[in-house]
């Protein structure tokens, strides 16, 4: 089977891969296991490889974080919320309602929901810094100029 990919496809994925990369880092500083996770995502992209999905495999820093945060770095607390979300996360899918969210988010209130994002990353941004300035000054620094940089 021979798969046409432009320069756009690759782009994406290289840049998909980098992004996953550092948040798979964010979540290690978070206390969350690289064995597990890596297993997880070796089963994800069997899987989708299988049933032949375009599904993107990723760590959501913003879960993670909230995850981090409400169980106090338990690693029980912890595994308990994620397999939690990722069980409510299948039934949803096997149910069919994320199309139906997909069609009821409007601009508005992809907007807020991506605001609220900004929010929780601009409090882990704070956080970071002020366990490790090098790192965390980097990082805010670099997000602001990704931020002011002309589209």
């Amino acid at each position: 089977m021979h798969l046409p990919i432009n320069i756009s496809d690759l782009i994406a994925a290289i840049a998909m891969l980098a992004d996953t990369i550092g948040e798979g880092f964010a979540a290690l500083a978070m206390g969350f296991a690289a064995l597990p996770t890596g297993l997880g995502f070796i089963l994800a992209g069997l899987l989708v490889f299988g049933l032949n999905s375009v599904a993107v495999l990723s760590f959501q820093v913003e879960s993670l974080t909230v995850v981090s945060r409400i169980a106090a770095r338990d690693w029980r607390k912890m595994c308990l919320i994620t397999l939690l979300a990722g069980l409510l996360g299948a039934l949803m899918g096997f149910c069919g309602a994320f199309g139906a969210i997909a069609r009821f988010i409007e601009g508005p209130i992809l907007s807020g929901m991506m605001v609220c994002v900004g929010i929780i990353l601009c409090f882990v941004a704070v956080d970071m810094f002020r366990e490790n300035r090098v790192v965390g000054g980097t990082s805010i620094a670099l997000s602001l100029v990704t931020y002011l940089a002309p589209c």
